[in-house]
């Protein structure tokens, strides 16, 4: 209830691309954006047949699959499973096969041949990115306090961003604690 009127509970919904579901679990996301990003590799498949140029069809895919796998990723790249990983990792091996066609071997080889890199290290890259992004932005500074020490000594361990306590697996998993990690982790 809010001002004594009951409020609607909505299993999912769909907000700037990005399904929400009650549980705030990414399954249904990242199944929504896996169905996405294959059929878009149609267009891929077709490009395929009448070039080989591998720099045309990485573009190809970068311009119409990869921005939809990348689609939000800030927001939801804490909370993945194992199995959204794989399931959103599958999608770019089949489009790197596409792309080197007879000449594939393996993934990681063909990756660091196309100067790729694995969609989970892209996703890091881009919530690091973001956060540190969000330390110039005035409004979002309180996302990212720095952690102020009680005393002068200097520790062996010690976090130069405080990361937010959290007391359920869920909110440790969520963005922003997880970014205020990774910006610790990107200064040692």
């Amino acid at each position: 209830l809010l001002n004594n009127e009951r409020i609607e509970i909505v299993e999912k919904s769909k907000l700037l691309g990005l399904i929400l579901t009650r549980d705030l679990k990414c399954d249904e996301n990242t199944n929504y954006l896996v169905k996405d990003a294959n059929r878009r590799m149609l267009m891929l498949h077709a490009a395929s047949k009448f070039t080989s140029d591998k720099n045309v069809l990485k573009l190809i895919y970068y311009s119409r699959i990869r921005c939809k796998l990348d689609q939000s990723a800030v927001v939801w790249n804490g909370s993945l499973t194992k199995k959204n990983i794989s399931d959103l990792e599958r999608v770019q091996k089949s489009a790197v096969r596409i792309i080197c066609g007879k000449n594939y071997e393996s993934y990681s080889d063909t990756l660091s041949e196309l100067g790729m890199k694995r969609l989970s290290e892209r996703r890091n890259i881009l919530c690091l990115k973001f956060a540190k992004k969000s330390l110039k932005v005035e409004n979002f500074g309180h996302l990212f306090p720095i952690n102020s020490k009680s005393h002068d000594m200097k520790t062996r361990k010690s976090d130069f961003y405080k990361v937010s306590k959290s007391y359920s697996k869920r909110y440790l998993q969520s963005a922003i604690p997880s970014m205020q990690r990774m910006l610790n982790r990107d200064i040692k």
